[in-house]
């Protein structure tokens, strides 16, 4: 994240050399915090094509042991702005295959953009998005973070983790 001690200017590095800087700021981080968990920022979605070298390299540097997946399910097209108007939107489901493809480990939480949604519109997603694939489902923004970090806290922090 910019502005963090351990982030590192993704966009601005060789794509030779971001998964070595990347993880070079996640052991630098391990070894001089020592902390229980390292939450790693992503960028941009596994099957967007502008994306390969930003996300992909992500997954393979951090090795993930888990994702919280953002989504904008008012969206068609994968960019709010002209660059890409001809590539539609991928689905909850496709993504989650790649994590699991990519990563090698689960979605455990959804966060939803609400962009060109009504507030009903975002609530009724949320709850049909968490039945469907049993995670939890919210737009931080409007409900907080607690969802997500409950999620967290769950699956790293429990006694049975």
């Amino acid at each position: 994240m910019q502005g963090s001690r351990y982030g590192i200017p993704l966009d601005a590095i060789r794509g030779d050399y971001v998964v070595g800087e990347l993880e070079h700021a996640i052991v630098t981080a391990y070894r001089e915090e020592n902390p229980r968990a390292i939450i790693i920022e992503g960028q941009g979605a596994l099957s967007h094509p502008a994306y390969v070298t930003g996300s992909r390299a992500i997954v393979s540097a951090s090795e993930p042991q888990a994702v919280v997946l953002q989504h904008a399910p008012g969206r068609k097209y994968r960019s709010y702005t002209d660059d890409v108007p001809h590539l539609p939107m991928s689905t909850i489901g496709r993504e989650t295959e790649l994590v699991r493809a990519c990563a090698g480990c689960d979605v455990i939480a959804i966060t939803l953009n609400p962009e060109g949604l009504t507030r009903d519109e975002v609530v009724r997603i949320a709850s049909e998005y968490e039945e469907r694939y049993g995670v939890p489902v919210c737009d931080v923004l409007a409900d907080g973070p607690g969802k997500i970090v409950d999620a967290i806290v769950s699956r790293f922090f429990s006694e049975t983790a």
